[in-house]
């Protein structure tokens, strides 16, 4: 199974995802929710639905493009931003902006040859446990076909040292690296 992230709002997403998973327990499906643990960004809660990490946002709107980039690099093989329907948003335009950051980071992957499709921004209420369900799945199942995600295998060590992040092999290289 593919490693997928979703961003869920508080108000709506996360809540179809928590009636998805008493439902999955009450059919007998393999559907558990995790609890949540605070998240690197204040703010942010992380638990798991099935095999998905859901990270519990106070609104889309909150969710920024290196929030996405980081699950990416963080080795996740697919991102989904889960908001409310745009009339539904708590705070007017969260959803708004959420989806537009959504486009950008398609964008923005596509451009460096990282298929946009591993990204994705969908409208949930807090009723569509269902819907919450057949989106993970077909999600899934997309991502799969893909492949193993853009970061998936990739160590990187010396953070911070320029040279190692980059391959440079001299020590010139290295210090030319250090002075950027």
């Amino acid at each position: 199974m593919p490693k997928i992230v979703a961003f869920a709002c508080e108000h709506s997403a996360y809540e179809a995802a928590a009636a998805a998973a008493a439902l999955g327990q009450k059919t007998g499906e393999t559907m558990p929710m995790e609890a949540t643990v605070p998240g690197e960004n204040p703010g942010f809660q992380v638990g798991r639905v099935g095999g998905v990490e859901i990270v519990k946002v106070p609104c889309t709107g909150r969710v920024e493009v290196i929030d996405i980039l980081k699950a990416l690099e963080g080795g996740a093989d697919g991102v989904i931003v889960l908001g409310c329907f745009e009339e539904a948003c708590h705070y007017l335009t969260g959803n708004v902006r959420a989806k537009k950051r959504v486009g950008y980071v398609r964008r923005l992957i596509r451009d460096i040859g990282i298929e946009e499709d591993r990204i994705q921004f969908f409208h949930l209420a807090p009723d569509m446990d269902a819907r919450f369900s057949r989106i993970i799945e077909e999600f899934s199942r997309q991502v799969e076909n893909m492949g193993p995600g853009p970061a998936t295998g990739i160590t990187v060590t010396g953070i911070g040292t320029g040279a190692r992040e980059q391959g440079l092999a001299t020590g010139e290289q290295a210090q030319a690296a250090r002075a950027r």
